[in-house]
C-alpha cells in the first residue's frame, strides 16, 4: 500500500512540474526542456525593431536580413518574427504563453547602418554591437534596456522611458536631443547642440557635452551632467 501511494504522489509530482502547466491567470506556462539549440529565420528589410518578449537582442552587421535564435528547444517554436511594413516585430505566439526560464538569445543581422527607430515592451534587452547612423527614436515601456556598444552618430534623437528600462547611447554623439521620462528608468546620453528633458517620473538623464538645455521637471528625477 505504501509503495502504492508513494508511486502514485510521484506521478502527480511530475504532473504539476512538467513541461506544460497552467498559472493563476489561466495562461499556458512551458518549461524548457534543458536542451539549446538554434535557429536561423530569413527576414525582409525593416528600419524599425519592436521588441515585445523577454528575448536578449543583438544588432549585428551582415550581408543580409536574418535572425538567428537559440533557446529551449521546446520554446524555440513560440518565438515569432515578423516583418510589417518597415517594423520587425518579437514575440511570443500566442501572446499569453509564459517561457518560463527561457534563455532566449536572438542575434539581427543587417546589411545597413541605418536604423530608424527600437522599441521594448517587455523584459528583453536590445544592445546595438554594429555601427547605427541616423537612429531618430527609442522607446521603452517595459522593464528591458538599450545599450550601445559602438561609436554612433545621429541628428535628432527622441528618448522616451515610460517603463524601468534604461537607455545608454553614450557612444552614440547626436546634435540635438529630446528626453521624455515618466517611468523608473534612466537615460545616459551624449549631445551637442540642444537637449530638450521632460522628466515626471523618477529617472534620471546623465548627459555629455555642452548643449543648450530646456528642461521641465515635476517628477522626482533630476539632469545631471557628465
Amino acid at each position: 500500500m505504501n509503495n502504492l501511494i508513494f508511486g502514485t504522489l510521484i506521478c502527480v509530482l511530475l504532473f504539476s512540474f512538467g513541461c506544460k502547466m497552467k498559472n493563476s491567470s489561466d495562461s499556458e506556462v512551458i518549461l524548457g526542456d534543458g536542451n539549446i539549440i538554434s535557429q536561423e529565420v530569413a527576414l525582409t528589410q525593416f528600419q524599425d525593431i519592436e521588441l515585445q518578449n523577454s528575448c536578449n537582442v543583438e544588432i549585428m552587421s551582415g550581408p543580409e536580413y536574418k535572425a538567428s535564435i537559440s533557446d529551449h528547444s521546446n520554446l524555440i517554436q513560440y518565438i515569432k518574427f515578423e516583418v510589417s511594413g518597415s517594423k520587425l516585430i518579437i514575440r511570443n505566439e500566442p501572446e499569453t504563453i509564459n517561457l518560463r526560464n527561457s534563455k532566449a538569445k536572438v542575434m539581427i543581422f543587417i546589411p545597413s547602418t541605418d536604423l530608424n527607430s527600437l522599441s521594448i515592451m517587455g523584459s528583453g534587452n536590445i544592445t546595438l554591437k554594429t555601427r547605427i547612423n541616423n537612429i531618430s527614436k527609442i522607446d521603452i515601456s517595459g522593464s528591458g534596456n538599450v545599450t550601445s556598444e559602438v561609436a554612433s552618430t545621429t541628428k535628432n534623437l527622441v528618448l522616451s522611458i515610460s517603463g524601468s528600462g534604461n537607455i545608454d547611447l553614450l557612444s552614440i554623439q547626436t546634435q540635438k536631443a529630446n528626453c521624455n521620462i515618466s517611468g523608473s528608468g534612466n537615460i545616459n546620453m551624449a549631445t551637442s547642440d540642444s537637449l530638450n528633458i521632460a522628466i515626471s517620473g523618477s529617472g534620471n538623464v546623465f548627459y555629455k557635452g555642452e548643449p543648450t538645455i530646456v528642461k521641465t521637471i515635476s517628477g522626482s528625477g533630476e539632469s545631471v551632467k557628465l
